[in-house]
């Protein structure tokens, strides 16, 4: 199955702010909702969540408690974003 390279491009990108995910600064799940957003979507939410152990989910408005050892990384779009995709002839 192939993919056009926008649609590939366009999985990599944050699922709130539509940044492009960085390799450095791998993408995390919100646990509730299975949404995947970016690390300054991951910061916006602990800074605005630093006096309560709870946030307000950004997809779903659940409230949810902040998770003890970080927003787990999606495996699957972090290995996505070590490879260049690459444009198909048509």
């Amino acid at each position: 199955m192939f993919f056009e390279q926008s649609e590939i491009i366009d999985v990599l990108k944050c699922e709130n702010c539509r940044q492009l995910y960085d390799q450095f600064f791998p993408p995390r799940l919100l646990l509730c909702c299975n949404m995947t957003i970016c690390y300054t979507c991951v910061h916006m939410i602990e800074k605005q969540s630093k006096m309560k152990n709870n946030y307000t989910c950004i997809a779903c408005n659940k409230q949810e408690p902040m998770p003890n050892k970080g927003f787990a990384i999606n495996n699957q779009i972090a290995k996505l974003i070590t490879r260049k995709p690459k444009e198909i002839p048509k």
